[in-house]
């Protein structure tokens, strides 16, 4: 029994000392050594005492204990809150580890080898010094966080083999352009959130997605290019960009949602037929905004779309949507005529509230239901709006309250009109 304990126990160390082997400082770089005569990781410096200054080549390989080792990793927090000014990492390494550089405040030179497939969690995090990186091909993964609020980073050039850029990655940070290659499939939310300096975007054809806030408060962004079949836009993605002044929208876009371009500076927008959501507060304060062509596809559009757009005139809603939902153009003090399709058999409260200059309603069905019609309209005078209608349903509308004692008057549509207005 007591040998069969002893055996195992030597088992046991030999496993342990196969999975670490032991501790080497060689040039003034600390590392791991792992699986010995194979693998090495840069680490933390001892005790931190001795903390790493100026440039730092690592090298491909060590010699330890007269075995060369590959130098495959750079580990967790090695280098965090150093004096390094430089760093050339070889292309041996497969991993930068999470905080790898964090808050090195003086390091404005990265060069990162082509052997890197990963670049982990918050791995250059307040590196205020670095103004450019470049991501070599084998990168296929960059961490959330990875480059967080880098305000004097202009520039980042990705290679060709990144597939994943994490949540927050690059937020906050000074990028002035931004061209995503074509093998990235997933951009995480807050990606690029709050770079103040953005002007230009270009998306490669992998992304399908834009997820939330991926491009919020960027608020000098002027164009966006989408290359790919781009199927929904996520909450937020441009809101605040109050120079966006125009997007070019695919015809494979399905969704829009909550916030997407809120508080943009858009002038006037194209929906690709195709399009069957308009989420919540999507063109929400758009001031700029004079034009919107909603196409027949669309069946939803969500409370708040296109409140506070200040200089929206005209709209024209798609044949298909049921509902008029609250607050849908709430305050859109210059919205002078609106049309609604035969589709749509219910106003909610304040879906016209506040439209100071509203004068012509256009009603392509019979008249719609409400909780409260006249709350639909509150605030809007409705006893100033010309009710337009189907010589087919103006009776429907004459006998209707409140149709018929709280409007200015109920309009026949001449055929002419009817041409022009009818999708």
């Amino acid at each position: 029994m007591k040998k069969s304990i002893v055996l195992c126990l030597m088992m046991m160390v030999s496993v342990m000392a196969s999975a670490f082997d032991g501790e080497a400082t060689v040039n003034g770089i600390r590392y791991k050594i792992i699986t010995k005569g194979k693998d090495a990781k840069v680490c933390r410096s001892e005790n931190n005492e001795k903390q790493y200054v100026g440039n730092i080549v690592i090298p491909a390989t060590i010699e330890y204990e007269g075995v060369v080792c590959n130098v495959t990793a750079i580990s967790q927090n090695a280098f965090e809150g150093s004096r390094i000014t430089s760093v050339t990492i070889p292309s041996s390494v497969k991993e930068i580890g999470g905080r790898a550089f964090c808050n090195c405040n003086k390091l404005t030179k990265v060069e990162i080898g082509d052997g890197v497939t990963t670049i982990r969690e918050k791995a250059f995090v307040l590196c205020e010094a670095l103004k450019s990186i470049t991501i070599p091909d084998n990168v296929k993964v960059i961490e959330e966080e990875a480059f967080y609020e880098l305000r004097n980073l202009k520039s980042v050039s990705f290679g060709k083999g990144l597939t994943t850029i994490g949540r927050d990655a690059f937020s906050q940070s000074g990028l002035e352009t931004l061209v995503i290659p074509d093998n990235v499939t997933k951009i995480s939310g807050g990606a690029f959130w709050g770079c103040e300096s953005l002007t230009s975007v270009v998306l490669g054809k992998g992304i399908k997605f834009i997820n939330e806030g991926v491009f919020d408060r960027c608020n000098a962004l002027q164009s966006v290019t989408i290359q790919g079949d781009l199927i929904a836009i996520g909450d937020n993605a441009f809101n605040d960009c109050k120079e966006l002044r125009s997007i070019s929208l695919p015809s494979s876009l399905k969704r829009i949602t909550m916030g997407a371009f809120g508080g943009s500076g858009l002038e006037s927008v194209t929906i690709p037929n195709g399009v069957e959501l308009i989420g919540a507060d999507v063109f929400r304060d758009c001031k700029n905004l004079k034009s919107v062509d909603i196409p027949n596809s669309v069946t939803e559009i969500n409370d708040g779309a296109f409140q506070d757009c200040a200089e929206l005139k005209t709209v024209t809603l798609p044949n298909g949507i049921k509902r008029l939902n609250s607050y849908l153009f709430l305050r859109c003090k210059n919205l002078v005529s609106v049309v609604v399709p035969e589709s749509v058999v219910d106003i909610s409260v304040k879906c016209f509230g506040n439209c100071d200059e509203l004068t012509d309603v256009y009603f392509l069905g019979l008249p719609p239901k409400g909780y409260n019609i006249i709350g639909a309209f509150m605030n809007s005078h409705p006893e100033y709006i010309s009710l337009h209608v189907l010589a087919a349903n103006k009776n429907a509308f004459s006998s209707t309250e409140p149709w018929n004692n709280k409007f200015k008057e109920i309009v026949v549509i001449d055929e002419a009109t009817l041409k022009k207005i009818r999708k």
